[in-house]
């Protein structure tokens, strides 16, 4: 039951939420009136369950009606506005590189955004034109996070907690004697520092991140340059060019959160040439919670490189190779958007051409391995990306991340609903779920 102050709060925060949710296009997640009749297809089951999941507070029935309405404001107002913006973007180039005429190509990707409320670009992204049916193998934009959030609610929040706390993650690391970078220094919340007090030493540079941020939000890198320091960005790829610019730097990210210091890895030599901006070149391992053991969903190598745009400002892209689970070997083609893409497909071409065809990544065995180990224990997670750096002497795991974002992985492994469904069996009673907690390999 609510206490007073709790009830309260709830009602404030339904203006707000609603407010959210009428500013959106569409509804959240897939949305077709077949999805609550009687059906055997589990793939529906697992839409309507995250579409419900990210209702909060909200009364199912309300929450039903709501869905319905953006449902159909989206195909009435916006899905043939959306499609024509899509089309208008891509139609040329896949008509002339798969055949298929921009006409067939809009029936095609305007009767799936009606259909069940899905954005053109997703359609897109996953190729959906080709193969409509397809389309509810796939976990979208808008349902990533209540599924991260329903798989998770089954957990007691302790590994949650620290997963998400870098600091803590590295004690517990060690503690498990997985491979992990240290940490030289950490900074507190608001505290006054400068570059003079970030220990670089005779190191080649260091690293610097928030201690709960996620997607590298306000990190950056410091080296050493004929005897100056500079620093760059690591999510805009904006170079700092002087001790200012650092320390400018330094006093944003520790406005909202305390900073970790970590030593700048360097990439392996088989895979250094990839990278032309000399950034370090990730390679994330996507590892879930089986009925009986952790298993791996997806691997792939995140290649960055830093661009310069019209206004002459740079930016960080990203190019993505997949990973073969078993021998490890770097493959083409990851990106299901790369050949809509001149600037990724350009990109994906001079790293091959850089590191070969046949490059393995090395330690793969080893990676793999100790990725299911860090799985196991932080077991209390449905699902944790690991990130590497592959250096010269052995791989380090950099961090976990507990919000990973599902399009990429989707853009190398194909649709993630299917593999749920098939591999991991998460339409099980919440009960078993917390058994399936306990489980050890």
């Amino acid at each position: 039951m609510f206490k007073a102050n709790d009830f309260i709060i709830y009602l404030l925060s339904i203006p707000r939420k609603l407010g959210y949710l009428l500013r959106q296009p569409d509804p959240v997640g897939l949305f077709h009136l077949s999805f609550f009749g009687k059906n055997k297809d589990p793939r529906i089951e697992l839409h309507r369950k995250i579409m419900f999941s990210a209702r909060g507070r909200i009364p199912a029935l309300a929450w039903f009606f709501l869905q319905y309405y953006l449902a159909w404001r989206w195909r009435l107002l916006f899905a043939s506005v959306e499609t024509d913006k899509m089309i208008k973007r891509f139609g040329t180039h896949v008509a002339a590189n798969e055949g298929i005429a921009i006409e067939d190509q809009r029936e095609a990707v305007l009767a799936l955004s009606r259909r069940f409320c899905i954005r053109p670009h997703d359609v897109y992204r996953f190729r959906l034109y080709r193969d409509a049916d397809s389309a509810l193998d796939y976990i979208f934009p808008r349902e990533s996070m209540p599924l991260h959030r329903m798989q998770n609610s089954y957990s007691d929040g302790v590994d949650h907690g620290a997963v998400q706390d870098k600091l803590e993650f590295a004690r517990r690391a060690v503690a498990a004697n997985l491979p992990s970078v240290p940490t030289l220094r950490h900074f507190a919340k608001r505290e006054n520092v400068n570059l003079s007090d970030v220990p670089i030493g005779d190191s080649e540079g260091v690293f610097i991140k928030s201690r709960t941020g996620f997607r590298g939000m306000g990190a950056f890198s410091i080296q050493t340059q004929d005897g100056n320091f500079v620093g760059r960005m690591l999510e805009t790829g904006r170079r700092l060019d002087s001790e200012t610019d650092i320390n400018s730097a330094i006093t944003d990210l520790l406005r909202d959160d305390d900073a970790l210091v970590q030593p700048l890895l360097a990439n392996h030599a088989a895979l250094s040439k990839a990278s032309a901006a000399n950034q370090a070149i990730i390679i994330r391992v996507i590892t879930v919670q089986s009925k009986q053991r952790p298993k791996v969903y997806s691997a792939y190598m995140r290649v960055p490189a830093v661009v310069k745009g019209l206004s002459n400002t740079s930016s960080n892209i990203e190019m993505l190779a997949g990973v073969d689970l078993v021998s490890g070997r770097i493959l083409r083609n990851a990106n299901s958007l790369l050949n809509l893409n001149p600037h990724l497909s350009l990109l994906e071409a001079n790293v091959f051409e850089m590191i070969g065809e046949d490059t393995v990544v090395p330690f793969w065995d080893e990676i793999l391995e100790t990725s299911l180990a860090a799985q196991r224990e932080f077991s209390g997670l449905w699902g944790i990306g690991w990130d590497w750096i592959v250096s010269q002497d052995k791989p380090y795991l950099l961090e976990g991340n507990v919000y990973w974002g599902m399009q990429k992985p989707q853009e190398v492994s194909g649709g993630m609903a299917a593999a749920l469904i098939d591999r991991f069996d998460l339409f099980r009673t919440s009960q078993n779920m917390r058994a399936m907690e306990k489980l050890v390999d």
